[in-house]
């Protein structure tokens, strides 16, 4: 008898859309700590974790502003030129 493979190439993934490699570790890890050293090290792990998101979030931010004054002035350069298309006829 002979069988018949198919091979899938997906790529597949269980994990939380969004979520950041480490950060729920992290913050179990900080749940989890019984001795103050533990509580430091996981207390550390968590705010790096916040800072860099932060700063990930500012980028962001800055990127939706440029884009935003980007589209302000193409719209208005859009209104100019049909003002001028309807001032022509």
């Amino acid at each position: 008898i002979m069988q018949e493979y198919i091979y899938n190439e997906e790529l597949k993934h269980y994990g939380v859309l969004g979520m950041k490699w480490g950060v729920r570790r992290a913050s179990k890890s900080y749940a989890r700590a019984t001795t103050k050293e533990a509580k430091v090290k996981a207390e550390a792990r968590l705010e790096k974790h916040v800072t860099k998101a932060g700063k990930k979030l500012t980028k962001i931010d800055a990127r939706i502003q440029k884009h935003q004054q980007k589209s302000v002035k193409a719209l208005k350069k859009s209104d100019n030129f049909l003002d001028q298309k309807t001032s022509q006829t």
